[in-house]
């Protein structure tokens, strides 16, 4: 197992259809402060992977230009995809990192079964819009978070 980047995409203008919305001008700054501050911290990833849907693509372009990292759209994160084959895929990952952009419920709901493992609906873990968690594998197959930092600690 490698070390998770949990995003949910960053703040999205409302149009419909719903998966091409794209970044607000809000979304595109905070898009910007996450990546450089996991610049500035020195994350390293093997590779970035988002949903389809264009905030999620956008959120992960802005972030891929700072972390020099490839990008990969990922079906499985697409909302409504099946959250456990996405769990058993990334708990089979190695390497120094992936960094994940994808949407509530979805992320809250990964970061729950990676942590705690239960079939409950409740999150572990509370993703704001550019929000960003750290999990990090434990013996066996659990992760632990070690940290989350939301959007509005990211001002600049």
């Amino acid at each position: 197992m490698t070390d998770l980047y949990l995003v949910r995409h960053a703040k999205a203008e409302p149009a419909v259809p719903d998966s091409e919305r794209p970044l607000s001008r809000t979304g595109r700054r905070q898009a910007d402060n996450l990546a450089r501050w996991l610049g500035d911290i020195g994350v390293e990833v093997d590779r970035i992977e988002h949903s389809p849907l264009v905030r999620a693509r956008e959120t992960a372009e802005r972030l891929a230009g700072v972390l020099q990292r490839d990008l990969r759209e990922r079906e499985d994160l697409r909302p409504g995809s099946d959250i456990g084959r996405l769990v058993r895929r990334l708990r089979d990952e190695v390497g120094s990192g992936v960094l994940l952009v994808g949407h509530n419920p979805g992320i809250e709901r990964l970061a729950h079964l990676l942590t705690v493992d239960t079939q409950t609906d409740h999150p572990s873990l509370i993703f704001h819009t550019a929000s960003v968690a750290r999990l990090v594998p434990l013996e066996g197959s659990r992760y632990a978070c070690d940290w989350l930092v939301r959007p509005n600690l990211l001002q600049g």
